[in-house]
């Protein structure tokens, strides 16, 4: 099937607004010889009362399904020299039910733009996610939110793949892996993995998925495939 990939950044913020959907900002890539208005330096998403993301007016919603990613465009609206835009307003449209938070995380930080944003390449079926963080320092992540095409093990589906302590050459090594994996419904042994890792150079790889009907959860690909 043919997909359209698109390279952009996601911005989370449910320790802001949490909703009852996953949702995110996408902004998409922009490139030099693409052209936008010079007042898109002051567009602005607004989240709640203190906090807001700088974004772009091809900026969007995303809201994770188990039949895929929705996109949902923001309603900017010109006020002066800047685009603006009220989510908790957009989220109210979709009906989509949200909490308003603190911003405060689990560590006693508070949301910064900077620090919940990461790289991805994404498609309406699933995304590659690249984030660093002084916890787990590079991780990469491929997710397959429709369900349609996560990949299964021995009939049990893989909604998410993760590894940490990434080095700079992984996104060329794994982006093909992910067009690979996302392209038909596929069935997984530890072969593939085998040959992945030996790509990535890894040892170490942890798999979100479904088990034996009870919901998803989180094991490593050695004790699912060799100490089960």
């Amino acid at each position: 099937m043919k997909r359209h990939f698109i390279y952009g950044c996601k911005v989370d913020f449910y320790t802001v607004l949490c909703t009852e959907i996953t949702t995110a900002i996408f902004l998409p890539l922009r490139y030099p010889w693409e052209r936008f208005p010079a007042s898109e330096t002051s567009t602005i998403i607004k989240l709640s009362d203190g906090y807001e993301i700088q974004g772009n007016l091809d900026a969007k919603l995303l809201i994770m399904t188990e039949h895929g990613i929705k996109e949902a465009e923001l309603p900017f609206k010109q006020k002066g020299n800047r685009f603006y835009c009220d989510l908790r307003e957009l989220l109210n449209d979709l009906k989509i039910p949200y909490e308003e938070c603190s911003g405060k995380a689990c560590d006693d930080s508070y949301w910064q733009q900077r620090d919940y944003t990461s790289e991805v390449l994404y498609c309406k079926d699933g995304l590659m996610e690249h984030m660093v963080s002084p916890y787990w320092g590079e991780q990469y992540e491929l997710y397959f939110a429709n369900r349609k095409y996560q990949p299964s093990a021995d009939g049990h589906e893989i909604k998410i793949l993760r590894w940490n302590h990434c080095d700079a050459r992984t996104w060329t090594t794994l982006e093909p892996w992910f067009r690979y994996l996302i392209r038909t419904r596929r069935k997984v042994d530890p072969g593939n993995f085998t040959r992945m890792l030996r790509d990535l150079d890894k040892r170490d790889m942890r798999l979100y998925m479904r088990q034996n009907g009870k919901g998803y959860d989180w094991v490593d690909y050695k004790d699912w495939f060799y100490m089960r």
